[in-house]
């Protein structure tokens, strides 16, 4: 116990950890409140229990009727409001009559209408919350003909064998499920608000937070310790091994169940504040999406169930991460090879339905970790034709995972074959390879920055992943294009060239033809309105203008771009979507999957810069050296200049392809005065301002790159600087992604993904803070490189 202790000791002695858990927690509160929070239409968190509250108050079974008699009233508030509108647009008498007639008709049944005030914001709010109160407690109450059906169908897919034979699977599935399900038949489900238990149910950003603190306490317990040597002296003692794999067992699930701890009471306190959870006594089924459980608990029983299921799933990632930690030559391929397995566990979650290796779906870390789909519904898995349960398959699979990472561990542990870092088994194998030396033995310090850097830092498996991933997205992304394309496609085709007579002549033409189908239609409006014609009349005559009021919005494109060429000399018809699209100025997101790629390869790369020096000890010879430390810091940076302009170029290739593939780029030549947008640039041809949006990538990400460097300097560890520069670059893009945009003026993504100025996706003011803000930094970053390497140091 003492040496558990002492384990736990080490992780929360490191600052970071605190830290990254306390920036965790905030971020989990942060995206819950973004994702959560109240718009106009939305009920407020005091509106919604306060509605819950009086829904409560009602008897069971008299709730769809109370429904349907507040829907009801706040029907005729919002008729009242439609009236007096009507009244003021001047709408004809009858159906301003009939409209009157009804909204009597309710104050008469509800004569509370009549004798309050009303919010009409609050009212479109009690709406919005009576709406989806009615759609989800249907549900509920048929939850005895949602069993009857499920009866049903068994008792007819028996008698008429329409899934095959007896004995197969099918078959054996649907009458094991009929049989489950009547165990259910006692169940009566009480209906009650449910947001706050699908809040807790369905938090991704708490479980990544999770595998990312996670591979943090694996880091400190194994990496660190074994890069710094010390597992030779534990190694040493009689009975060091095998207390202290148990010590660190004991540690991580310690730190596993805190870590989830805090950040699952942290749900728990946002869900409770925003809807609050209800009576947690009514039974699971009483949640419509948990309708077709098949567990005998209550709603608060799943509650701590979902917690104790989830922690498992961490602990286990936890013993994957630590069997991981051993065998690796150093942090940065444990911190890659950890990533890659989760991508894995998640590339399996999101196979299509149907695959022959679909139980691998269910059979997954990542489906312990978020265990709510097995436990939300009844499922089977085919096992050799034998249908089991998916909650019984996987308690099976997690019990036979935690034996079997538990024994490697201790037995790479206790064996002790991986615990000392050996260098890269081909160099030492190449060193005891004696070949005649007919050339004096290299010495370019440029060869040994680079031999270092791809190596010893592993940047060589960060290029061939990076180079990778990006012919992945090449392969994998399909670019949809809007259902009206055509219409501007064929405007383009058609009047390519330069302005003539004859082309403005057609495309006044066109403008007259849509504005007359625009004002026939809302003629024929206003005539069903005023009851002149019929819906069938007014159908008709609306089918009659569609074919231009379909291509309205293409027009308009073409009609700006017309303008546009009228005023600028020169300039000329061409089909330019491809280019918008690629310039990021009809798609302000374009490309941002390869910029998340590009900062992660930055950001592994380069991690461990300067930090490897302080590892080696080799800062101790360049401190001693006169110009040593000068020499070497020019040198990294110079091939880390070359590197970083690699990433750069090569990130942007699935962007130009994809374009090239859906678009073409037949006017690649082509001045940037022919495009509105850009008009202002003059004479720069399309491929060269290509060129500038590369141009500028680089720099930013050689900014990326000194600040990396200097965070490298500064911690002397490669999983503290890949963990702070990773939250400080990608984690803005990748909450951009989830809807989270009030970081976006604050980080790099006007200057990666888009170059927001020329667009005028960003403004003159936050353009120049970000650029004085990136030379700040890359100035400071210099001055550190420079100043703080290997300086100060005694040799000993």
């Amino acid at each position: 116990m003492g040496l558990t202790l002492f384990e736990l000791r080490k992780i929360l002695s490191r600052k970071l950890f605190p830290g990254l858990l306390i920036f965790g927690i905030g971020l989990n509160l942060f995206s819950l409140w973004q994702e959560h929070k109240t718009v106009d239409l939305a009920a407020s968190a005091a509106e919604t229990k306060a509605f819950f509250a009086e829904l409560r108050t009602v008897p069971s079974n008299n709730k769809a009727a109370w429904l349907d008699e507040q829907s009801e009233v706040v029907s005729a508030i919002l008729l009242r409001e439609t009236i007096v509108a009507a009244i003021e647009d001047g709408m004809p008498a009858e159906r301003l009559e009939a409209m009157q007639r009804q909204y009597a008709e309710s104050c008469e049944k509800h004569p509370e209408i009549l004798n309050q005030t009303w919010d009409i914001y609050e009212v479109n709010h009690r709406k919005s919350l009576i709406d989806q109160t009615r759609a989800e407690i249907t549900v509920v109450l048929a939850y005895p003909e949602y069993l009857d059906e499920i009866e049903q169908n068994a008792k007819r897919a028996e008698s008429t064998g329409i899934f095959g034979a007896a004995d197969d699977f099918s078959s054996k599935n649907i009458k094991k499920s009929a049989d489950i399900y009547r165990s259910m038949a006692g169940t009566e489900p009480r209906y009650d608000i449910n947001d706050g238990v699908m809040l807790v149910v369905k938090s991704p950003v708490t479980d990544i937070l999770l595998i990312v603190l996670t591979i943090f306490l694996c880091m400190v317990l194994i990496s660190d310790e074994k890069e710094k040597s010390l597992f030779k002296i534990i190694c040493a003692a009689q009975k060091g091994k095998a207390s202290t794999i148990s010590a660190k067992f004991g540690a991580l699930l310690a730190a596993v169940l805190g870590t989830h701890t805090l950040l699952f009471v942290s749900t728990l306190a946002f869900a409770e504040y925003r809807y609050g959870f209800g009576d947690l006594s009514r039974p699971l089924q009483s949640v419509p999406d948990a309708i077709g459980s098949t567990l005998h608990i209550s709603v608060g029983q799943f509650i701590p169930l979902l917690f104790l299921v989830k922690t498992l799933g961490i602990f286990l990632f936890g013993l994957l991460f630590m069997f991981i930690a051993m065998r690796s030559n150093s942090a940065i391929s444990f911190f890659v090879s950890s990533v890659m397995n989760v991508g894995i566990c998640a590339a399996l979650l999101y196979l299509p339905n149907g695959y022959a290796w679909d139980w691998l779906k269910q059979l997954n870390l990542l489906a312990i970790v978020q265990p709510y789909g097995s436990l939300r519904d009844y499922s089977a898995l085919n096992l050799f034709g034998v249908p089991v349960g998916t909650v019984t398959a996987q308690i099976v699979f997690a019990a036979a995972i935690l034996v079997l990472l538990i024994v490697l561990n201790i037995r790479t542990f206790v064996c002790g074959l991986y615990l000392f870092n050996k260098g890269n088994a081909l160099l030492q194998k190449m060193k005891n390879v004696h070949i005649k030396k007919t050339n004096p033995i290299h010495g370019s310090l440029f060869f040994f920055e680079w031999k270092k850097l791809l190596f010893e830092n592993k940047a060589v498996l960060i290029v061939v992943l990076f180079f990778a991933l990006q012919y992945a997205l090449l392969s994998t992304t399909i670019l949809t294009i809007p259902a009206d394309e055509g219409y501007y496609q064929y405007y383009m085709e058609m009047l390519e060239g330069g302005l003539t007579d004859e082309k403005g002549d057609f495309i006044l033409s066109e403008r007259m033809r849509i504005d007359e189908a625009k004002a026939v239609t809302n003629t024929l409006q206003q005539q069903y309105q005023q009851g002149e014609i019929g819906i069938s009349e007014l159908a008709l005559g609306t089918q009659a203008q569609e074919k231009y009021l379909n291509r309205e919005a293409m027009f308009e494109r073409l009609y700006q771009k017309y303008l546009h060429i009228k005023a600028t000399p020169g300039a000329e018809f061409f089909y330019d979507s491809g280019y918008e699209r690629l310039f990021r100025i009809t798609d302000s997101d374009y490309g941002i999957q390869s910029v998340i790629i590009l900062l992660a390869a930055l950001t592994l790369s380069f991690c461990g810069l300067f930090s490897v020096e302080y590892r080696t000890e080799m800062f101790k010879v360049l401190g001693a050296s006169h110009n040593g430390t000068i020499a070497t810091v020019h040198t990294k940076l110079r091939i880390s200049a070359v590197l970083t302009g690699v990433f750069a170029t090569v990130s942007m290739i699935p962007d130009v392809f994809l374009i090239y593939r859906m678009y073409g780029f037949s006017h690649a030549n082509l001045a940037l005065n022919n495009m509105p947008t850009l008009g202002y640039l003059g004479g720069l041809p399309i491929w060269g301002y290509l060129i500038v949006l590369l141009l500028t990538r680089f720099l930013v990400c050689f900014a990326v790159m000194l600040i990396i460097s200097a965070v490298s300097l500064l911690s002397k560890n490669n999983i503290y600087t890949a963990m702070l520069t990773m939250v400080l670059f990608i984690l803005p893009f990748l909450l951009h992604l989830l809807g989270v945009t009030v970081l976006d003026k604050w980080s790099l993504l006007q200057l990666l993904v888009t170059t927001g100025i020329f667009t005028g996706h960003q403004s003159v003011w936050e353009f120049s803070i970000q650029i004085v803000a990136l030379l700040l930094c890359c100035g400071l970053s210099m001055q550190l490189l420079f100043r703080k390497f290997a300086k100060a140091q005694v040799l000993r």
